[in-house]
């Protein structure tokens, strides 16, 4: 079957609707796709929705909230999925050689910029 844009996007929004209302929904999603990680508000895995990506540098960013749930959330919610992430992230890297780009202050003024930006339409 062949899926035009409009068409998966109005198939993600009635499957982000249905998450949101059914939190346990987006459990069982991510036991049959482990291998994919999953937005910090709605759950839903990465391989089903559009992930919204934050610039830290010109090449790197990090996303920690899908498209919809960046539009949904207010800025106090989105910093705190964003916080929970790079946590995550700099505690993967402690017993190895690698260290984190970027502090969390300048990633959470990278996340008000962008949410200032996006959501000034």
């Amino acid at each position: 079957m062949i899926m035009n844009i409009g068409t998966k996007s109005v198939l993600f929004g009635a499957l982000h609707a249905i998450v949101l209302a059914i939190p346990l929904l987006a459990a069982v999603i991510r036991f049959f796709y482990p291998q994919y990680s999953s937005c910090e508000k709605c759950g839903l895995t990465w391989n089903l929705c559009k992930s919204k990506s934050v610039k830290t540098t010109e090449r790197d960013g990090t996303f920690a909230t899908c498209d919809k749930c960046w539009e949904q959330s207010s800025l106090s919610e989105i910093k705190k999925y964003y916080t929970k992430v790079y946590k995550m992230q700099e505690n993967s890297l402690r017993f190895t050689e690698y260290s984190m780009k970027h502090t969390l202050e300048h990633l959470l003024n990278c996340v008000e910029l962008e949410y200032a930006r996006t959501n000034s339409r």
